[in-house]
């Protein structure tokens, strides 16, 4: 296509799209005879006649790069330069491995099928290949190809427009992980690329919270002061019972390798629940009792199975007494004697509503006697594994779930002991994050919002409250102001798709005066997008990739293929933008490109390979420090895979429980009376 026509619209009417999809299958029906009949065909993106075999293509290893966080190997076959398919770990990898090698210490990293299935992502109608610009009304989809010098040029001059108008907080950074996800070609609210390049610019507002986990994060720091009370994957292989509540690990992992210790416990005895709406593959895969629950009534149901443990006396009192806060009378802080405890609460001392299994059967749509039984199950087999998965916490109230999950965890003594588990985040092993330059401008911002308030923010400046979009009542040296929001740049990330209430975000946006989305593929909110900036997948770039949250190991990422169309890494993007920002302000903006990438010059928006090499080395040789790695960088590049081996498992909590280590709460303790709360005053 021309860069100068004008696109067809990217979200055509459905009746038209159907009009052509029924011609262009009826076309490749009549041709696909020939097309098989064809045995010198050039490899291209999808199916071709003749298969090649291995020993035809060139393999490299490299891995998935999907949001559930596991990162898991694949292993790119490609003729020339297209994958013509993707495999997974076989064993070969690992170091001192051969085909079939697996251990319970060191398994392979098999990717499950949404990852192996990558190619039609990579290749997809949808993949963002040239830099567009809005031609009709913001939302209608309706885009110009353009070159990167005028896309560029364009946004330079807006930010310098929008910060000398509106001041340093003109420009909201939307960035998340999405696909964008390694140690160097990194998208993140807190120590990603865009966060770097606007604060060191001087105008951005960040983005905190995350949609899916808002209310586990403030539930665990609430309870147990920190957001690290994961386990280890590989601490399941040692659980006798498994409660997947709200979570399917055959679809997100969260974790490393989580389906092989999952599927070790199965084989060593271990039973499995599954409290879901939907029957899940995870439920059929491991043989599980299947107990259906009405969305949003989770934490009547937990509260019903705290019941049944306190009324036969099933808790661990032991545990609670050393370990736990508020859980009875007699564990409550002195100040706050003759309150209302969690027993009392459950038992319905004060509200005289005791939360009984026929109480929550009502709520929640799950018998009465499937709510003993469960209760009973859990309370009765130690060590239990109850993963109270994010889902059911995406709603209002919703970290009241995670907090009775954890009450229950703890009232049955299941925290720090290996095949238990205390999972609300679920944060636990931690990986050597950052390569490129992290300096003091990381994570500078001129305010910070919660991210699902920003439309609240655009329509009703000035006149917004603290606290409607998520700031303390009480403002000091250490907090943002209330931003004026002119600009929102989408890194990595789709609110459009992830969001509550986008009518009112499709209100706001119409009212802002420069919308850019830098992205791989055209998605709902680059639908609404003044400027679209192709990237480069993780398959066009050279990176490591990292588990978040779970997973101890590292995957190398070559440049398996060159870029489709004119995508850049997001590296690329930002630091000539940099440079044209320094060109048209070089008062303010002196050394702007240099300082962002200090190991590049211009020339690295064309040629980004040594660069790359550079930082992704210098992050080694930190790794090799810092975590004790032995490996060479050449041989991790020659492998593709660096597998972390612990003495024991990594339980969260441990240390608490087995060496008497404080909870970094105020009272040292698991706190079901939360002592903050409690003080809280209006």
């Amino acid at each position: 296509m021309n860069k100068d026509t004008l696109a067809a619209p990217i979200n055509p009417a459905r009746r038209d799209f159907l009009k052509t999809t029924a011609a262009g299958a009826a076309a490749a029906a009549a041709s696909s005879f020939v097309e098989l009949a064809s045995t010198g065909k050039e490899a291209s993106a999808f199916a071709y006649e003749p298969y090649y075999t291995d020993d035809q293509l060139t393999t490299m290893v490299t891995s998935c790069a999907h949001n559930c966080g596991s990162r898991h190997m694949l292993v790119a076959h490609k003729k020339g330069d297209v994958i013509v398919r993707l495999s997974s770990d076989d064993g070969r990898y690992q170091a001192g491995g051969a085909f079939g090698f697996e251990t319970e210490a060191v398994p392979q990293l098999r990717a499950c099928l949404r990852g192996r299935s990558y190619r039609a992502r990579l290749y997809s109608a949808e993949r963002l290949l040239y830099p567009m610009v809005r031609v009709g009304e913001r939302g209608e989809g309706r885009f110009k190809r353009v070159s990167w010098d005028e896309a560029l040029d364009r946004i330079a001059k807006k930010m310098i427009e929008l910060k000398d108008t509106y001041g340093p907080t003109a420009i909201l950074d939307q960035s998340y992980a999405g696909a964008s996800y390694g140690v160097l070609h990194k998208s993140d609210q807190i120590e990603g690329l865009l966060a770097r390049f606007l604060g060191m610019f001087g105008c951005r507002t960040s983005s905190w919270s995350v949609p899916s986990y808002q209310g586990t994060t403030f539930s665990s720091r609430t309870t147990f002061g920190t957001i690290e009370d994961g386990n280890e994957d590989d601490a399941f292989a040692h659980s006798k019972l498994i409660i997947m509540w709200g979570w399917n690990p055959a679809y997100t992992f969260h974790g490393g390798n989580t389906f092989h210790y999952m599927r070790l416990a199965k084989q060593r005895g271990c039973k499995f629940v599954v409290v879901d709406p939907q029957y899940t593959d995870s439920a059929s895969a491991y043989d599980a009792w299947w107990i259906p629950i009405r969305p949003n009534t989770d934490a009547a149901m937990l509260a019903a199975m705290a019941h049944y443990t306190f009324v036969n006396e099933l808790q661990d009192q032991a545990f609670i007494n050393r370990f736990c806060l508020g859980v009875d009378a007699g564990t409550m802080p002195d100040w706050a004697r003759g309150h209302e405890n969690f027993k009392d609460y459950i038992l319905g001392t004060y509200d005289g509503q005791p939360k009984t299994p026929e109480w929550a059967a009502e709520i929640c749509g799950v018998a009465a006697d499937d709510i003993r039984k469960l209760a009973d199950m859990y309370a009765r087999t130690k060590p239990a594994a109850l993963k109270a998965s994010w889902s059911p916490g995406r709603n209002a109230y919703g970290e009241q779930y995670n907090r009775m999950a954890a009450a229950l965890q703890a009232m049955t003594g299941n925290i720090g002991i290996l095949g238990g588990c205390a999972e609300g985040v679920g944060k636990g092993w931690h990986a050597e994050a950052v390569a490129y330059p992290y300096d003091e401008y990381a994570n500078v911002w001129s305010a910070s919002i919660k991210s699902d308030r920003w439309a609240h923010c655009v329509l009703n400046y000035p006149d917004v409250r603290r606290e409607e979009i998520g700031l303390w009542p009480r403002a000091d040296q250490f907090d943002g102001v209330i931003p004026n929001i002119k600009a929102i740049w989408w890194h990595g990330s789709d609110w459009f798709n992830q969001l509550t209430n986008i009518n009112k975000e499709i209100e706001a946006i119409r009212k802002l005066e420069l919308v850019v989305c830098a992205d791989s593929t055209i998605t709902p909110s680059g639908l609404w997008a003044d400027i679209l900036l192709p990237v480069a997948t993780h398959f066009e770039r050279h990176d490591v990739a990292l588990p978040w949250y779970k997973g101890h190991y590292y995957i190398h990422r070559p440049k398996v293929i060159a870029p489709l169309g004119e995508s850049k890494s997001d590296f690329q993007i930002f630091t000539e933008l940099a440079y044209r920002l320094e060109a048209l302000d070089p008062a303010r903006l002196s050394g702007f490109g240099k300082r962002y990438n200090p190991k590049a010059d211009r020339s690295y928006f064309e040629n980004d390979d040594p660069v790359d090499e550079a930082y992704l080395v210098d992050w080694w040789h930190r790794v090799q420090s810092h975590q004790g790695v032995t490996m060479s960088w050449e041989e991790f590049k020659q492998r593709g895979v660096y597998k972390f081996e612990f003495a024991q498992p990594h339980v969260a909590f441990r240390d608490q429980i087995e060496k008497g280590v404080p909870f970094n709460t105020p009272s040292g303790r698991i706190e079901i009376f939360s002592t903050t709360l409690a003080q809280v005053s209006d």
